[in-house]
């Protein structure tokens, strides 16, 4: 193996796990789209404090039958700023519900991604991205 060829084979094992999304197939979803296809809302609560809670609710069907996990994500300045795994706060057979609480000037920043496994995939996992600040504005 060449010295160019290792070294941009070694780039690129190290930059990968960053970027293991530019590998998976991502459909970035309008709020229409996304309440048709899985019956999914975002709502904005104020419980009373300074940040705001974000709520995404989606029905487990269509493409988010096999939902797999979700992250979320935080751009600023033209660049990401957060990347983090996020649970559900609560998860039925029917219904996932996935919450968390950010300050009211960065909800138009954040995007939720939620991943879903697919049938014969290589990867075996694609994603649906939620603009949180397509779908609700904080008053």
């Amino acid at each position: 193996m060449n010295r160019f060829l290792s070294v941009t084979l070694l780039a690129l094992l190290i930059h990968l796990p960053g970027h293991l999304d530019a590998c998976i197939g991502v459909d970035l979803i309008s709020k229409e789209a996304a309440a048709e296809e899985f019956d999914a809302a975002i709502s904005i609560e104020k419980p009373g404090t300074e940040l705001v809670g974000v709520r995404l609710e989606f029905t487990l069907k269509g493409r988010l039958k096999t939902f797999a996990s979700a992250k979320l994500q935080i751009h600023g300045d033209g660049k990401q700023l957060l990347q983090a795994p996020i649970t559900p706060s609560k998860q039925t057979p029917e219904r996932v519900v996935i919450h968390f609480f950010i300050a009211p000037e960065l909800v138009r920043s954040c995007t939720l991604v939620i991943y879903h496994r697919i049938e014969k995939g290589k990867p075996p996992y694609e994603a649906i991205m939620f603009e949180v600040g397509r779908f609700v504005e904080p008053e």
